[in-house]
């Protein structure tokens, strides 16, 4: 398939729990591919056609429609248009597979590209929606199922290399049921409690770090002292700290919230963190 990644999905041996799916997506030039997992492994591949600008123009259009305060005495109109915006993409990255995954109740997301933009958990599902006064009636992602997301299931593409994810470090969360999944993505994989996360980071490079939950602290002026919250009774992991220690990392993915702000000081906050050994930081707000 031009302008994608010949992936064999056929070769992972996947793991899931009953009640769970998951949803791989790869970008193209002019498709998406959505592969679906389940219990009994690789249930379908469904291929979409659509140019990548133009799937990317639908994301940001959909992003600024949640993100951008409406003007005083419109803000039934803007939820209408994200609403509609939000069905848009729901009919492109989930209809087309929507017939697999009607006897989960779970769904571990791993996107890719522009997709880890998106916040499926606002995908509206709406298919007997004709005007838009409609869209009311229809019901967002997260209503109908549970969802966590991962950054890749064994392997991500960059610049055309193939390349292996062996080693990973996941914070455990009672909120992320697809970490029972993880040992049969990597080769090794430690998931621990959020009170042995500074103590693992110090242990050598990994390929992945997930943080599926907490917080990450913003203070402005102050980038380095910013980092991340992971429980109430655990203190706090300052970027500072994890350069002390000698964090290092391919990828980290982090799934939680923000704390504090303004979200400006969010830019120099990542810098900091580029500037210890994370290679790639990537986050997914609730």
């Amino acid at each position: 398939m031009r302008g994608g990644a010949a992936i064999n999905y056929a070769a992972f041996g996947l793991q899931l729990p009953l009640g769970t799916a998951l949803l791989s997506y790869n970008l193209g030039d002019t498709f998406v591919s959505i592969a679906v997992f389940a219990a009994g492994g690789l249930q379908t591949i469904s291929v979409v056609p659509i140019p990548r600008q133009e799937l990317a123009e639908k994301v940001e259009a959909f992003r600024e429609e949640l993100t951008s305060p409406p003007a005083p005495g419109e803000e039934a109109l803007g939820e209408l248009r994200a609403r509609e915006r939000g069905k848009e993409l729901y009919d492109l990255l989930i209809a087309p597979i929507e017939g697999y995954i009607r006897g989960v109740s779970h769904l571990v997301i791993v996107p890719s590209g522009e997709l880890f933009q998106v916040p499926f958990t606002t995908l509206l599902h709406c298919p007997d929606c004709v005007q838009k006064r409609d869209l009311w009636r229809g019901k967002y992602l997260i209503e109908r199922y549970s969802i966590s997301y991962l950054p890749c299931v064994s392997t991500c593409l960059e610049g055309g290399r193939r390349t292996v994810y062996r080693r990973f470090l996941a914070v455990s969360s009672p909120y992320d049921p697809s970490l029972e999944t993880i040992p049969s993505f990597f080769t090794e994989a430690s998931i621990v409690p959020p009170q042995r996360f500074e103590e693992e980071l110090g242990k050598g490079e990994y390929d992945v770090i997930y943080i599926p939950c907490g917080y990450l602290g913003l203070i402005p002026g102050a980038p380095w002292i910013s980092g991340f919250h992971l429980d109430s009774k655990v203190p706090y992991v300052s970027i500072a700290d994890m350069a002390e220690l000698g964090a290092k990392a391919d990828l980290l993915f982090f799934a939680g919230g923000l704390l504090g702000g303004p979200l400006s000081a969010l830019g120099p906050t990542t810098e900091a963190l580029l500037g210890t050994g994370i290679r790639t930081f990537i986050f997914t707000l609730r």
